[in-house]
């Protein structure tokens, strides 16, 4: 199983690696071009043959075709590409295009006149875009939108957070261009939300920007100067201001020039001047500007200086154009509910999708964490029963080496024709196929892996013949002559205990290896490593030849509780309850 999840993420990748293709180098050259040049940018992408292209170039050139669009102030008319380019950079997030694509999506949405939709985009756009990266540039640019759809939607106190915020970092990037546009849009949200002495602080910064870095802009900017000193009723301020703007404005700001000059003439009393201006408004082919000047000329102001014939059809002009804002205002209407209508079946979905996400998400988290721990779990039982298969294995050798030292020992002393011939096993240890051979001098048998309960049957077996075919040797000399052996036996006279970190049991330890070298080293291989202090206190005692009743006078413990010590030494060793003179006997034999 690990290894075939092993293999499916190797496959993963080399898909991953083989399918993430360099895009088409007409392609990246528009790339390159577009924020420098963006109709030449959108001159060369339409020179591509679409048709040609490979699928991911194919979103690419979606994608390009509709930010060209929008730099080169192409007013956008559908959103069925958008769209597309979203669902696609939306599943495709490595890219690293999504955050502009919801921001072109506002964008479409923004010329389509859908503003709740458009804010919709802008902010799930600012959602993903970092602060911290190289997007700085286009979260300017969600920020400025935002603040001007929320300019649109009258909402001016929300608004001027974010083009405040904008500012700020317009500041610290010394972007001197965006900081005198994104100025002049402060003053006139403060402007539309009456805060006439912020918007004029706004506007004479911009001014002043201006006058360094773009002069033609500052014309405008002087003319919003004059309509915020008309609102604060400062008029001959406002008349110094418009004058010079009306004979440099271009020609898009010209009509709005028109219509402020128009009211700040009128009410400095100025009447044939004003009256002039609104003529001109009143040619115009735009209803809002016509319906501006026929305002002005008709005013109870200028009463006298209209002939009535002229007033006659002003005022019938007049009210054609009032009826036909007003059933605009009211399309207008339906279109703003229409809009906030699809704004909530936006939402809705939104909402549905990142649901689905979350718990689509917590599944595969869920998934992962699953299978890694019993990947784990695997491993470990693996490596546990490996590990435990090969103390068992080397426990048997040690075994082995044992039973013919033993031999070799009771040959000397004469006892050779009372032992039972115990053949001396090799043990080959192969880890890499995970089979361990042991040859037997008469007979072959292998241990293959999982065959842990035939090792521990094995070394039970073999340290029963051991015990049953050899005696164990009288307590040696050098241990009853001892000093710590002397010690002892003046604790038993006087019943006094011995501490578990008494430096006591050191001694003895030391000792008793000193006659018995791989005493310790044996008893952990019978154990498989599972002894505790006690347990070796007790068997240090047992191979000294200290009587139970005496070992419990010196671990300051009842009898009983010694007999248990024992059973629990036959435990670990042999695996079952076996007769507490039986593990006398082995520990007395290592």
């Amino acid at each position: 199983m690990i290894t075939r999840i092993f293999l499916l993420l190797v496959l993963s990748s080399i898909l991953f690696c083989c399918t993430n293709t360099q895009p088409d180098n007409r392609l990246t050259e528009v790339a390159d071009l577009v924020n420098k040049n963006p109709q030449k940018a959108l001159d060369s992408i339409y020179s591509i043959p679409y048709s040609e292209l490979s699928d991911a170039d194919k979103h690419l050139f979606d994608f390009l075709l509709v930010k060209c669009s929008d730099k080169a102030f192409v007013t956008h008319t559908s959103d069925s590409l958008i769209l597309k380019v979203i669902n696609y950079e939306s599943k495709n997030r490595h890219l690293g295009r999504y955050a502009e694509a919801l921001y072109y999506g506002g964008r479409v949405y923004h010329d389509l006149g859908d503003m709740p939709t458009a804010l919709s985009y802008y902010q799930n756009a600012l959602d993903l875009v970092s602060t911290e990266s190289m997007n700085n540039s286009i979260r300017d640019n969600i920020l400025s939108q935002i603040s001007g759809v929320l300019n649109s939607l009258r909402l001016y106190e929300q608004a001027i957070p974010y083009v405040t915020e904008v500012i700020k970092s317009d500041s610290l990037s010394n972007d001197s261009i965006n900081l005198m546009y994104d100025t002049e849009l402060l003053g006139s949200i403060n402007l539309h939300a009456k805060k006439f002495d912020s918007a004029e602080s706004a506007f004479k910064k911009a001014i002043k920007i201006a006058k360094r870095v773009s002069p033609d802009d500052s014309i405008r900017q002087c003319m919003y100067l004059a309509a915020t000193k008309y609102n604060k009723n400062q008029i001959d301020s406002a008349l110094t201001l418009i004058r010079p703007t009306l004979k440099n404005i271009d020609s898009i700001s010209r009509n709005v020039a028109l219509a402020y000059a128009g009211y700040i003439y009128k009410k400095a009393g100025i009447a044939d001047t004003a009256i002039m201006y609104a003529s001109e408004l009143i040619k115009s082919k735009d209803s809002l500007n016509r319906h501006t000047g026929y305002h002005i000329i008709l005013s109870k102001e200028f009463k006298g200086h209209i002939h009535p014939d002229s007033a006659q059809k002003y005022i019938y002009d007049y009210s054609v154009i009032i009826n036909s804002l007003l059933n605009k205002n009211g399309n207008n209407e339906a279109l703003m509910q229409n809009s906030f209508y699809n704004y909530q079946l936006h939402q809705r979905e939104r909402i549905k999708t990142e649901e689905y996400n979350n718990k689509l998400q917590i599944g595969i988290i869920i998934f992962l964490l699953i299978t890694g721990i019993l990947s784990i779990s695997l491993l470990y039982m693996k490596n546990k029963d490996n590990s435990q298969r090969l103390n068992l294995i080397y426990a048997l050798d040690k075994l082995q080496i044992l039973s013919s030292d033993l031999q070799n020992a009771s040959a000397e002393k004469g006892f050779g024709n009372k032992c039972i011939y115990l053949p001396k096993l090799s043990i080959s240890n192969d880890l890499n196929s995970n089979t361990h051979s042991i040859s037997h001098k008469d007979n072959n048998f292998s241990i293959i892996s999982g065959d842990i309960p035939d090792l521990r049957i094995k070394l039970r077996n073999e340290l029963l013949s051991i015990r049953n075919n050899y005696k164990p040797s009288p307590i040696s000399s050098v241990i009853l002559e001892s000093e710590i052996y002397n010690k002892i036996q003046s604790y038993i006279k006087n019943g006094k205990v011995i501490s578990d970190k008494n430096p006591i049991w050191a001694e003895l330890e030391e000792i008793i290896l000193q006659v018995s070298p791989n005493f310790k080293q044996r008893l952990n291989l019978l154990t498989v490593g599972k002894l505790k202090p006690s347990d070796i206190h007790t068997a240090l005692l047992i191979k000294c030849g200290i009587s139970p009743t005496n070992i419990a006078t010196l671990v300051g413990r009842a009898k009983a509780t010694i007999v248990y010590r024992r059973e629990s030494l036959a435990l670990k060793v042999f695996d079952e309850k076996t007769g507490t003179d039986i593990i006398d006997d082995i520990i007395r034999l290592l």
